[in-house]
């Protein structure tokens, strides 16, 4: 620890570099990740999400969500209903 207190007050900027380039990700993995994880949702078949949803998607599908209980489940598919008309009868 000796050396870190001499760095830091002989080059405070390079020291506070130092301190920044800790905070880069050393890979892109987690990126390319949720890159994969857009390409399985936005498919073909589902291509005119908006923003919103669309990012809301993937946060619940990267991050999960707790097991909604039967009536949170019930109300959700109520809500979804009277969004907009359906080609399939719910």
């Amino acid at each position: 620890m000796l050396g870190d207190e001499h760095l830091r007050t002989t080059y405070p900027c390079m020291y506070q570099l130092l301190l920044l380039s800790r905070l880069v990700p050393s890979s892109t993995a987690s990126v390319e990740r949720v890159f994969s994880l857009m390409n399985n949702l936005c498919t073909t078949n589902r291509n005119c999400f908006s923003q919103e949803t669309l990012t809301a998607l993937i946060m619940l599908c990267r991050e999960g969500c707790e097991q909604l209980s039967d009536v949170q489940t019930s109300q959700t598919v109520e809500i979804f209903k009277k969004m907009k008309e359906r080609d399939i009868s719910l």
